[in-house]
């Protein structure tokens, strides 16, 4: 009795959290430029809300990740980089100075692929919040085939 309650409240939880459009619409695509690619993942934010920077203090929203996976065929080049209409200063709902994007976000990780990659995986998290709720951070995952 008490298992068949749990999950009833676990599907009905999930069915809360994911039931709800997402206001955040990513793409994902590959550049190159003189033998080093990079994965640019672009967000389109609806209108607002806001998605936060990688580069935030502990004890506020939580950052967003870019992470390709490393493998003997895929050798990441650097750290991911971030730009897009930047929010800085501040946040009343955190209470915290952040770096919070709205509208659109691009972040932007290099590499250099190896003999034998046919393809570049990884995920992004992230955090969409108002000024007055957030949602619970989601995770994309990310799959481009290489063109060789």
């Amino acid at each position: 009795m008490i298992r068949t309650l749990i999950i009833a409240l676990f599907l009905s939880l999930s069915a809360t959290v994911f039931g709800q459009d997402n206001p955040v619409k990513w793409t994902f695509s590959l550049g190159e430029s003189g033998g080093t690619h990079a994965v640019l993942a672009e967000a389109k934010v609806a209108d607002g809300w806001y998605i936060y920077s990688q580069f935030l203090a502990d004890g506020g929203p939580i950052p967003t990740t870019f992470d390709l996976e490393s493998s003997s065929a895929i050798e990441l080049v650097g750290k991911p980089t971030e730009s897009g209409e930047k929010i800085s200063g501040f946040d009343e709902y955190f209470g915290m100075d952040v770096t919070k994007y709205a509208k659109q976000a691009s972040f932007s990780q290099g590499f250099m692929a190896k003999d034998g990659a046919d393809q570049v995986v990884g995920t992004i998290r992230f955090m969409a919040c108002t000024n007055k709720k957030c949602l619970p951070p989601t995770e994309v995952d990310i799959a481009l085939p290489l063109a060789r």
